[in-house]
């Protein structure tokens, strides 16, 4: 069986770890065909699946930053307005010391803008070549430039992810020759554990819209609740879904890590 790839948070920077070495696995061309043939429904059903998500972070992950985190930055500037609400510069906001709603609910404000904002800002560490042959150093880079690589990738590049032969090549960074092909686990590995990166980034990310949406219900009085709900619910909604397309494209690859394994090879 390919063996796991754990991957941790580390000083809160998220770190794809070195990676045990796991065996080539080797294969005569005609076994190898065999191989795509009998999994073509899956590979298809997985090409799919990445599709229509590098489809949903090229259309919708400029308008996060656009819609979402612009029109709540307006709706601060608005609340924060001296002249309209001179008193949130003077009290509002929840003090932890006091109990009391006594401290300035700028700040408050202030720390609901930096939540919402830094999302896509949160820094990964992953291959420099993460998303095609996955044999260059770590480079740190941000979540939204990893998302919109991939998509770029899978989306804008010269092979079509929805078919069998070139999906399972690109998964295993594949090595086809005429007379064998070469399966590298340790790139498939990789690929995984990049992906649950991704994935773990989605859950932060929905947690940060919780907590902003904690702090305009129960951080600042009066609350500005009403303000705020159907730009963090669709925040809300903005990251579950991307959570929820990862979650099932982490189960389709695992279908074909089992079919690698349980074909026969030397």
């Amino acid at each position: 069986m390919l063996k796991k790839t754990l991957y941790y948070i580390a000083a809160g920077l998220c770190v794809l770890p070195a990676l045990q070495v796991a065996a080539d696995i080797e294969l005569p061309i005609a076994d190898y065909n065999a191989l795509i043939e009998t999994n073509s429904a899956a590979l298809k059903t997985l090409g799919k699946r990445f599709a229509g998500f590098s489809d949903l972070v090229l259309t919708f992950l400029p308008a996060y930053e656009d819609d979402i985190v612009a029109e709540i930055r307006d709706m601060i500037t608005y609340l924060t307005d001296p002249v309209k609400y001179p008193d949130a510069s003077v009290t509002g906001g929840y003090n932890d010391d006091t109990g009391a709603h006594d401290r300035p609910a700028t700040l408050i404000y202030n720390r609901i803008d930096e939540t919402i904002s830094t999302v896509l800002n949160r820094q990964l560490s992953l291959r420099t070549d993460i998303w095609t042959t996955r044999e260059g150093p770590l480079e740190t880079v941000s979540l939204n430039d990893a998302l919109t690589s991939l998509a770029n990738t899978l989306i804008g590049g010269a092979d079509d992810p929805q078919d069998p032969a070139t999906l399972l090549r690109w998964l295993y960074n594949a090595q086809v020759g005429g007379e064998t092909a070469v399966l590298r686990t340790a790139a498939f590995d990789d690929l995984v554990a990049a992906i649950k990166l991704l994935d773990d980034g989605f859950v932060q990310a929905s947690g940060a819209v919780s907590d902003a949406l904690f702090m305009v219900q129960w951080r600042i009085q009066p609350t500005p609740y009403y303000f705020f709900k159907d730009l963090l619910a669709n925040a809300k909604i903005f990251w579950l879904g991307y959570y929820d397309d990862t979650k099932t494209i982490l189960d389709e690859l695992k279908k074909v890590s089992d079919a690698v394994n349980a074909h026969p090879h030397a």
